[in-house]
């Protein structure tokens, strides 16, 4: 029998939902990131942006598409500092992000997570994303799966920009550990999936991701990351995790080696295969 934790014990109605969009010199993405938030049916939202200090037009940009949001822009020590930053600011019930790169898939998805939280007593919810290449603004893949403690042993299954949670639980797990650079996602994701927490998964891709994000160009860094992160929950499993660390890292090579070759259509297919069998990508 599953034990959860019972951190609600009634449905919510009509929620405050906060969400947070961390920057830093985003100029290029962040208008369109701004305009998916804008464009959403459900109101009742609260948009928190934390700026690490850019040096281009981007507070220009944000001050004018976003007036009504809550604004902050100082120095910071890396995108999971000023996330912590975000989620301290936060007063609503329901709290998630959405990186300044990122952008809702339609004007529907705010709602229909809230719509989940208003069926159920549940504590978070999550989804699917939309990765785009940048080369060409083309769909790439998907990615995100059904939490599974299981499967996000062997690779994050959790697609974390779908990820919204109550206030509460994000409290109660604490947040982001800001010692990691890249993976404090995966580590926090962890702790949540430990926790055996109430969800709702949605199918439907919610969020379009560029594959030039922060962990795409910084794979390795974040794969040594999250190899340091299993092995500090469960150490018993070594050598189980360093296989997968090998194997990924080889099927990466593969896959810049393909590239290099111009063999992208090999690679967009294998993308696309994984994506839409299991929800997570190798290549």
């Amino acid at each position: 029998m599953r034990i959860y934790e019972r951190l609600a014990d009634k449905v919510m109605n009509n929620p405050k939902i906060s969400i947070i969009t961390v920057c830093l010199n985003s100029a290029k993405t962040i208008a369109r990131t701004i305009a998916s938030v804008n464009s959403q049916s459900y109101k009742n939202i609260e948009y928190i942006i934390i700026d690490g200090h850019s040096t281009d037009n981007t507070v220009s940009i944000i001050k004018k598409l976003a007036p009504q949001a809550i604004l902050v822009t100082e120095k910071d020590n890396g995108i999971y500092e000023a996330m912590n930053k975000g989620f301290k600011l936060a007063t609503g019930e329901i709290v998630g992000t959405l990186n300044s790169d990122d952008y809702f898939l339609h004007n529907r998805v705010v709602e229909n997570i809230v719509s989940a939280f208003d069926q159920a007593v549940i504590d978070y919810v999550c989804g699917r994303i939309k990765f785009i290449d940048p080369a060409t603004g083309n769909f790439s893949h998907y990615f995100g799966s059904k939490p599974d403690l299981q499967a996000n042993l062997v690779r994050m299954a959790i697609a974390h920009p779908t990820l919204y949670v109550q206030k509460a639980v994000f409290e109660k797990i604490g947040p982001y550990d800001e010692s990691y650079r890249i993976a404090a996602d995966f580590d926090w994701c962890l702790r949540l999936l430990r926790g055996n927490y109430r969800y709702v998964f949605m199918a439907d891709p919610l969020v379009g991701v560029s594959l030039a994000g922060c962990s795409a160009r910084n794979y390795r860094l974040a794969a040594q990351e999250e190899l340091a992160i299993k092995l500090k929950y469960y150490p018993e499993l070594k050598w189980r995790f360093q296989i997968i660390y090998y194997r990924d890292y080889l099927g990466r090579r593969l896959r810049d080696l393909l590239l290099k070759m111009k063999l992208n259509r090999i690679v967009h297919i294998a993308r696309r295969c994984q994506g839409k069998v299991s929800g997570a990508s190798t290549l």
